[in-house]
């Protein structure tokens, strides 16, 4: 049985096919993936999936919001930019920031449901790394889709909500099965975890807002088009 389970599992040899069969499983068959996925301890089969997709989320949307993102640039935003130059070295601290915090969002996120899990499912849980495959999975699959909507304006942000309950649905089965326990332990894991997850999230932000504004009222254009911290003195 548990060879039969391994033909789920995202397999970076057989790379093509393999992103093939963790999508359209996950897309049309969710309960046949999650019920054939291997419950060995393997982290990076997963890893590697998300990390593959959300190269290529970002890469869709990179090239197709760059021509208008241009255009925007030049006809909107240059005679009010002209006066500013971005410090070389923001880019890549927060390109770095970026690739430091992804991951760990993502460890977090996996740790909260899976907390909700143990709460939910008591005894019955199967350990850590299902709840990792199941989280793991189903947001490298939704990575490409919740990237396309991005591009569609307010009929994007309509359709992102179905997304979101998709997104809901998929981890209730991948729980579900995986954990072998109830729908309703495995929902309830799923809503309560994010609903924790939410509040802490809308917490820290309106904790920082303040500190951003004060930063940027700080901030004013220097004659020579750099950002210079504004004096008491004025």
């Amino acid at each position: 049985m548990e060879n039969n389970r391994q033909d789920t599992e995202f397999d970076p040899k057989k790379f093509l096919a393999s992103l093939w069969r963790v999508t359209s499983r996950l897309a049309v068959r969710p309960t046949n993936f999650f019920t054939n996925l291997s419950r060995e301890k393997k982290y990076w089969p997963s890893a590697i999936h998300i990390l593959i997709t959300a190269v290529i989320a970002s890469t869709i949307v990179f090239l197709i919001s760059l021509p208008p993102g241009l255009a925007s640039f030049k006809e909107e935003w240059a005679v009010e930019l002209a006066s500013f130059q971005i410090p070389g070295w923001l880019p890549p601290i927060l390109t770095g920031l970026a690739i430091i915090l992804t991951p760990i969002m993502l460890v977090a996120n996996v740790g909260v449901i899976h907390l909700g899990v143990l709460i939910f499912s008591g005894a019955h849980n199967k350990g850590f790394n299902l709840t990792w495959k199941a989280v793991v999975y189903v947001t490298g699959f939704l990575a490409i889709p919740y990237a396309l909507l991005s591009l569609l304006g307010f009929v994007g942000i309509i359709l992102t909500l179905g997304l979101v309950v998709w997104n809901i649905l998929l981890l209730v089965i991948g729980l579900k099965i995986l954990h072998n326990i109830d729908w309703w332990r495995a929902a309830l894991a799923v809503i309560v975890s994010n609903a924790v997850a939410m509040g802490l999230a809308i917490a820290v932000l309106s904790a920082m807002i303040p500190l951003i504004i004060l930063g940027g009222m700080a901030l004013v254009p220097a004659s020579s088009g750099g950002f210079v911290m504004d004096s008491p003195d004025g």
